[in-house]
């Protein structure tokens, strides 16, 4: 999460997105970052640089995307 954060602030949203889907199925690292921001993260940088069906598979058809979908509805509009 830290390389994460650092990339983010030198706006390498490329790197960011691949290392937030490497780490979205074992993130916790709360004291950082909140789940709920960590997912948000994860859609807005990868809906940037993922084809339209890796986007899909890797990010919206995420269980772990499912499960904090309703926290936050102004990322996640999809059904």
């Amino acid at each position: 999460m830290y390389n994460v954060l650092v990339k983010l602030q030198s706006r390498d949203i490329k790197m960011v997105a691949s290392l937030l889907i490497e780490c979205i199925a074992t993130f916790s690292c709360i004291k950082l970052c909140y789940y709920t921001d960590f997912i948000m993260y994860t859609v807005n940088s990868n809906i940037m640089h993922l084809p339209r069906m890796e986007l899909k598979e890797k990010i919206i058809d995420s269980p772990e995307v499912i499960s904090v979908k309703s926290k936050i509805p102004a990322v996640v509009r999809w059904n």
